[in-house]
């Protein structure tokens, strides 16, 4: 065991109650190094913290972006009914209007069926033509 080299001597200076020649150097070293380590761990700690906060601004602006998206979504889907209410309205205004103008147009037709039949000289042939030309017509105009 007993080589005689210099790490024999620390051991035998430690034995002896005394510190080894390079102990001064040792510690420093070491403190050095936790020094190093303390500042490296402080640096990444600070780039956590830069990386969390700029985490944390990106996710508060999705969140605004997100509810400003909704606000509009929101908007839209109001004009969007806004305008099915209009367009239903409109629909029921157009249908009383086309059952008006139908019950008009019947009635047109019914005086003007009885006023041919009373005419003795209008040939049946020429009242079936007429008949069917007039409700073509306003079965026309009422669709329309």
């Amino acid at each position: 065991f007993g080589g005689g080299g210099p790490a024999d001597a620390g051991d035998a200076a430690v034995a002896a109650g005394e510190a080894p020649a390079n102990w001064r150097t040792l510690m420093e070293d070491s403190l050095q190094r936790c020094d190093d380590l303390r500042r490296e761990l402080l640096g990444q700690r600070g780039e956590a913290d830069t990386a969390a906060a700029e985490a944390r601004a990106a996710a508060l602006q999705a969140q605004e972006r997100a509810a400003e998206a909704h606000r509009v979504a929101s908007r839209v889907d109001d004009r969007l009914q806004d305008h099915v209410r209009a367009m239903q309205a409109s629909l029921k205004d157009a249908q009383q209007r086309a059952a008006l103008d139908i019950s008009a147009s019947m009635a047109s037709l019914k005086a003007e069926v009885e006023a041919s039949i009373a005419k003795p000289a209008m040939a049946r042939g020429e009242l079936d033509a007429q008949l069917s030309k007039e409700m073509k017509a306003h079965l026309q105009d009422a669709v329309e």
